[in-house]
This record gives structure tokens, C-alpha cells and sequence, in this order.
């Protein structure tokens, strides 16, 4: 028998999952999970504290897993004293052979997310070590419009599912579902996340200022870093959060994208996001 756990990543999807859940239309998970990077704005906490609530009081278990340091913590430690080894945001670099600029690859999802989830879902569920069955279904809050986000499970104890897509629900579909039930309709994702489009960081300077402000001491520091040591991470080029590669607040957002998720499509892997 497979056991049942939701990645919740308090965001609008796996909130209307949760929804649909309380409304009897999606089965009861056995364990939900949030993990939390320390760097989601207060909207986020907000609704996650709201759902968490809602949740336990149908009498269902919910886990909230962390590192020992928060992301923003992890990142700039090491950037500071010239480590390698940082499990990076996607920030955006200079290409080497074309124009523009892109993200790099990021290890913040894996190592700040999917992993503690992992971990700590093996020891709810007493996973035999080594177990070459799938033991836990694991629900991702993916919606029908981002479809090419859905991956296979990384190792054999658990696989993935997909309830959202399932029920054929677009993320207009999920909004709609929290709005009619009067809930908020929050997108989940770190206060300095470089897959913000420029709407998205308009709205959290204008309506979440502390967050913007974290997000731009956060890249200060790792500029401050960058000119110390001439590099962070062996990259070639200062990462920046915004694609424009200028400091963060000195963005003109409102000449920018207009798409809430910006030009990627890659929402930290169905985890983030949702």
C-alpha cells in the first residue's frame, strides 16, 4: 500500500488542492510538507499559517521542514569567505558565446526543498533503506498550463502524481477555486527569486516592501562579495537577480514582462511556486 504525501508549497495551486482535499473531491493525504527556505515574503507565511490550520483540524498531519540555515544565509556565508560548493538561486549570468543573459543552474529546490522533503517523508513513512519499491506517492500542485514541469520521481521508493492535471484544472481554474471558498490567492516563491517577472516584482515593492528590501540587501551582499574575491562560485560573470543585470533597485519593473512567472516557465520544479 502506498503512502500518500502532498508537497505543499502554500501558493495557489497546492492551495486549491488543499481545497479540493477539505471538499472531499481529492483523497486525504497521509502527511503534507512545506519547506521552508526562510526567505518566503509574508504573504506566503501567512497562508501557509492559514492552511496549516485548516489542515490539522481535519485531523491530518502536517510537517514543516527547514535547514539549519536559511538560503540567503547559506548563499552569502559562503560567497563572503570565497567557498565554493553554493546551492544557488537561479541568478543571471552573461552568456559566453551569445548575447543577453541567463539563469544559472540553481541548487536551492534540491538541496532547500526536494531533499529535506525526501528525508524527512523516509522517516514518516519508515522507508527501508535501500527499498527498491515506491512506498509514498508524492502530489505535486501542477496545474494543466504548466504541464512541462512534470518529472519522473529520482529514486525508487516514491513516485510522483499530479491531481490538478488529473482533474484537467488550469491555474485560472485554481484561482477560482479559492475565490469562491474565500481564500487568498498567493503565489509561493523566495522574496529574492530571480524567476520573479517584472510584475511580480513591482507587486512586492509596492505591496510587500520588506521582502523587496531583503531582496536587495541580498544582492548587495553578494556583489559585495563578488568585488572581494573577483568571482563567487566560479562564475565568470556578477550574477544578478534581475535578467537586466542592473541593481535591483534601479529597475524600471513597469516597462518590463507582464507574465506573473516571468519568460522561463520554471517555477523550482513544481515545488516553489505552487
Amino acid at each position: 500500500m502506498s503512502h500518500l504525501a502532498f508537497s505543499f508549497g502554500a501558493g495557489t495551486q497546492s492551495s486549491a488542492g488543499a481545497q479540493l482535499v477539505l471538499d472531499g473531491r481529492l483523497p486525504r493525504p497521509d502527511l503534507w510538507q512545506f519547506a521552508d527556505t526562510g526567505e518566503e515574503p509574508p504573504s506566503v507565511y501567512a497562508n501557509l499559517a492559514l492552511w496549516k490550520e485548516l489542515i490539522e483540524a481535519e485531523g491530518m498531519k502536517f510537517q514543516i521542514v527547514r535547514a539549519e540555515e536559511t538560503l540567503s544565509q547559506h548563499v552569502l556565508n559562503r560567497a563572503e569567505n570565497g567557498i565554493r560548493g553554493i546551492s544557488m538561486p537561479p541568478m543571471y549570468v552573461n552568456r559566453r558565446k551569445r548575447g543577453g543573459r541567463m539563469p544559472v543552474w540553481r541548487g536551492c529546490t534540491r538541496d532547500f526543498k526536494t531533499r529535506l522533503m525526501d528525508k524527512a517523508a523516509k522517516e514518516y513513512f519508515n522507508v527501508p533503506r535501500g527499498c527498491k519499491k515506491a512506498m509514498v506517492t508524492r502530489w505535486l500542485g501542477i496545474s494543466t498550463d504548466e504541464a512541462h514541469r512534470m518529472g519522473k520521481a529520482e529514486a525508487p521508493w516514491f513516485e510522483k502524481a499530479y491531481p490538478l492535471i488529473d482533474l484537467g484544472l488550469s491555474r485560472t481554474d485554481c484561482e477560482g477555486i479559492l475565490l469562491r471558498n474565500n481564500r487568498p490567492v498567493v503565489r509561493s516563491a523566495c522574496s529574492f527569486c530571480p524567476f520573479h517577472s517584472d510584475r511580480e516584482w513591482q507587486r512586492l515593492k509596492m505591496e510587500e516592501p520588506e521582502a523587496f528590501a531583503a531582496a536587495v540587501r541580498f544582492e548587495r551582499k553578494m556583489w559585495g562579495a563578488w568585488e572581494e574575491h573577483g568571482g563567487i562560485a566560479g562564475l565568470e560573470t556578477r550574477p544578478s537577480l534581475h535578467e537586466s543585470g542592473l541593481p535591483l533597485d534601479e529597475v524600471d519593473f513597469t516597462k518590463g514582462q507582464g507574465n506573473l512567472f516571468g519568460g522561463w516557465g520554471n517555477d523550482c520544479a513544481g515545488v516553489c511556486g505552487v
